[in-house]
């Protein structure tokens, strides 16, 4: 149940989501439009589907991503969703320095590769941040910077997709953005 109310000329609704208090603005004046914007968020409170966002920190949830795939994939396949997930978000932990995937750096002498995109990284603290306008925005850039081709574009996605697939299974996520379940699909 929620409950509309007036803040100046602005009407606004407050609601329960897990015994906590949200208040919303709908963003409207006119009185017929806020009660039709209220029983949308009713008839959503009702079946649950009220969208609020899971909040997964990024270099945890990396880290046992990546744990899940040198255990479940081929060492070919690892490594390249590996250097993909390098490529994009950076070196967030020690795991995605550059480097080889998979080899413990300090038996290898400390050897550490070079970081191509080093500047170019997805900047994230939550799994969240990650929206499908920053995932086209950085492929776009990719593309007209560095000449990626359509295929390296398409793997990209696809190993995206796959952490956005753990995260949903096994961490219950829930994207900003309601309209896409996986936001490497959006845009």
């Amino acid at each position: 149940m929620a409950s509309m109310y007036k803040r100046g000329k602005q009407f606004w609704v407050s609601y329960y989501i897990n015994s906590k208090q949200c208040k919303k603005s709908l963003k409207t004046t006119n009185e017929r439009v806020a009660k039709s914007k209220l029983k949308k968020l009713e008839y959503e409170l009702a079946l649950g589907d009220l969208n609020v966002a899971s909040k997964l920190p990024l270099p945890v949830f990396l880290e046992e991503f990546c744990k899940e795939l040198k255990a479940t994939r081929t060492f070919k396949s690892f490594k390249n969703d590996f250097s993909r997930l390098r490529i994009f978000f950076g070196p967030v932990r020690d795991l995605l320095k550059p480097g080889v995937a998979g080899v413990n750096l300090e038996m290898k002498n400390g050897k550490i590769g070079f970081d191509k995109y080093i500047s170019k990284h997805v900047k994230a603290d939550l799994l969240e941040d990650v929206t499908p306008q920053v995932i086209n925005r950085f492929l776009a850039i990719r593309i007209q910077e560095d000449g990626w081709s359509p295929k390296t574009v398409n793997l990209m996605r696809q190993t995206l997709h796959k952490v956005f697939t753990y995260a949903i299974k096994h961490h219950g996520f829930r994207g900003r953005d309601r309209r896409y379940q996986y936001p490497c699909d959006g845009g």
